[in-house]
């Protein structure tokens, strides 16, 4: 599986912090001129960082997950955290491709092993779940369960106080295995039921019950990737990017609507290959894209405000893809 689409995120050189800008005249909200990109910068000179996955802990740092180790930001350097071969107690995978910071707020990351951070010492705690497969997902469950999404290792339930493996997909009977996903991209908790898990995987949409450990085959026929991303918004429906556009499924009705880009339709998508997707905490929906900027669901017309990228135009997003959006504590969104 591929880890982004071509060769695009090697543009992206930094973290884009998207604010209201006041100082634009337009009085609607939703027109492109109010929004401003801010450029947070990883690192000068001629190399880029891939960025995977972006987190704030309680204590104000961000936390970055890159292709070259672990990046900690405290709101003027970073400090990087990188596998050491000879230090056992050092991160366990250079690559992080997933965080998560649990209820006890322990970071976690998730890269070839898991590893869990040790705020105190600044070591790290390393459990080689995944027999060295990527992790792409992980999210936290009733009982302090991480579950823990793979690439063709399928789906792990880690005991986050015990510290131990309690559940592997890949264990169930053989014939049960056939209906359950071995590569798992993305996890979200059923925002009415967090016992109840939804992930996309390369064989559609999944639901799995974490009382039965049982998985459903949700939808299967979207053109779903690495960077295919999933969210839940209020009312219960599941909003997933694809390489085929947009899809918004209902479950309680099984019913689905599906946008994609329209010829000359500006309030349409621009691009049917969508790579990010975050509902924040106003309910509004954002989408990342490929080259394309972002895009702001608007509910009131069901279309879409388009936000462009521009490789010369100061304060808009750089042309590259858009994979991760996130929305620290202070409700500032964050795009890498």
């Amino acid at each position: 599986m591929k880890a982004r689409p071509g060769n695009s995120c090697h543009l992206i050189a930094a973290l884009l912090l998207l604010t209201a800008a006041p100082a634009f005249a337009s009085p609607n909200i939703n027109h492109p001129a109010r929004f401003k990109v801010n450029s947070l910068h990883l690192e000068s000179g001629p190399t880029r960082d891939w960025v995977y996955a972006v987190q704030r802990d309680a204590t104000e740092y961000l936390w970055v997950g890159t292709d070259n180790g672990l990046r900690r930001y405290d709101g003027y350097e970073y400090t990087v955290f990188n596998y050491k071969p000879d230090d056992p107690d050092s991160l366990g995978s250079n690559s992080v491709f997933s965080l998560l910071i649990g209820s006890d707020q322990t970071l976690w990351a998730g890269g070839h092993v898991v590893s869990a951070f040790n705020a105190d010492t600044e070591t790290f705690d390393n459990y080689p779940v995944t027999d060295g497969n990527i992790i792409w997902g992980m999210t936290e469950g009733p009982g302090r369960i991480l579950w823990i999404g793979t690439e063709v290792f399928g789906l792990i339930g880690f005991d986050m106080r015990k510290r131990e493996v309690i559940y592997h997909s890949l264990d169930e009977p053989r014939d049960k295995v056939r209906e359950i996903p071995d590569t798992i991209t993305k996890i979200i908790n059923d925002r009415r039921d967090p016992s109840i898990l939804w992930m996309t995987a390369t064989t559609g949409l999944f639901r799995f019950d974490t009382k039965t450990y049982t998985f459903e085959r949700f939808y299967d026929e979207a053109r779903l990737v690495a960077t295919s991303m999933l969210r839940m918004d209020s009312q219960g429906k599941i909003w997933m990017t694809s390489e085929s556009g947009l899809y918004v499924i209902d479950p309680e009705t099984r019913t689905h609507r599906h946008y994609r880009h329209e010829k000359n339709n500006s309030r349409s998508l621009s691009t049917d290959i969508l790579t990010g997707i975050l509902i924040d905490s106003k309910e509004r929906v954002w989408i990342g894209t490929d080259k394309q900027g972002v895009h702001l669901y608007q509910p009131e017309t069901d279309d879409f405000l388009h936000i462009p990228a521009s490789a010369t135009e100061p304060g808009a997003f750089g042309p590259g893809a858009v994979t991760e959006i996130y929305e620290d504590v202070d409700g500032s969104l964050w795009f890498c």
